[in-house]
């Protein structure tokens, strides 16, 4: 059965649109809070097709196992009734996979708890000021560390590179990462790529509408969108060469491109909403292939487990 095999395969095409459309993707149309919602939703959908797929096709592999008979009362004409011809192999390639997503996810959560906890350690040795903890440290670093409530960490070395007008700017870009929870949309793209690894192409672009967000509000904040292109552009280039922190922060997406939206410097290109349109139209295919594929599978495959006993 063709069906179970698409779930599987649609990461990989939508994967290679995304890279091959570059700049012209849909997100770049998209409001950037709308983008991170719809790119997430979605990474998150493929993933979950994507195991129901491989599950679906463990099982279909063990019922084949005359060995499981001894184990579990399966009727001999079950193999008849199968959705997919699976031989031993392929229930074991399924299942090696489904451990290697398990070991990927339980990687990503505790690498996040660990990084959190290494943030939060060191951000509790300094007094806060509101919201805000300035880390006499002269690395340029500034970020937002969630939790209840959350922080901003700046160092003492971002402050001498920004202007106190910049600073503003800063400051409300990295409480709109507090504010909107932006971790969990990263967290959860992580996720997503963790279960099918050609979805770090949306894990990319949900980080990069994540910080395009951020600028948007911290350019309403200070109703000064110039300056907020400014100020994060000169934050971006003064932290280029220096070391981050590790924390599970937002990643700067490329600043020429989040500059540019700030102060409305796109190129008109005709080919940018072709394009566009094409991307989107590739991830709804590639959405609905998936989970009709998904649904098939696992209802062939129930409805032949159901009516295997009644086969000749």
């Amino acid at each position: 059965m063709i069906a179970v095999w698409v779930p599987l395969l649609a990461p990989l095409i939508l994967a290679v649109v995304f890279r091959l459309a570059g700049p012209w993707r849909l997100e770049e149309r998209m409001r950037p809070r709308l983008a991170v919602w719809v790119l997430t939703i979605s990474s998150m959908s493929l993933a979950v097709c994507t195991v129901v797929a491989l599950v679906v096709l463990l099982v279909a592999g063990l019922l084949q196992v005359p060995a499981m008979a001894s184990v579990v009362p399966i009727p001999p004409g079950i193999t008849r009734w199968l959705p997919v011809g699976v031989w031993p192999f392929g229930s074991c390639l399924a299942g090696a996979l489904l451990l290697g997503m398990a070991g990927g996810l339980l990687r990503v959560a505790r690498r996040h708890r660990s990084v959190r906890r290494e943030a939060w350690a060191r951000a509790v040795r300094y007094p806060v000021h509101g919201d805000v903890t300035v880390v006499p440290d002269v690395d340029v670093d500034a970020y937002a560390l969630p939790g209840r409530p959350g922080r901003v960490i700046i160092t003492g070395g971002m402050l001498r590179h920004l202007r106190p007008c910049e600073r503003r700017v800063l400051l409300a870009h990295e409480r709109s990462h507090l504010r909107h929870g932006h971790h969990r949309f990263l967290l959860a793209a992580e996720l997503a790529a963790a279960c099918h690894p050609p979805l770090r192409s949306l894990g990319e672009t949900v980080s990069y509408c994540v910080e395009r967000w951020a600028d948007e509000d911290a350019a309403a904040e200070v109703g000064d969108r110039a300056l907020a292109a400014k100020a994060i552009g000169r934050a971006a280039l003064t932290s280029h060469t220096r070391h981050s922190a590790p924390l599970a922060r937002i990643a700067s997406g490329p600043v020429p491109r989040r500059v540019a939206a700030l102060l409305d410097l796109r190129e008109a290109d005709p080919m940018r909403g072709l394009c566009s349109h094409l991307t989107a139209l590739v991830l709804v295919s590639c959405l609905a292939v998936s989970a009709a594929g998904a649904l098939d599978a696992t209802t062939d495959l129930q409805e032949a487990i159901l009516a295997a006993p009644t086969a000749t």
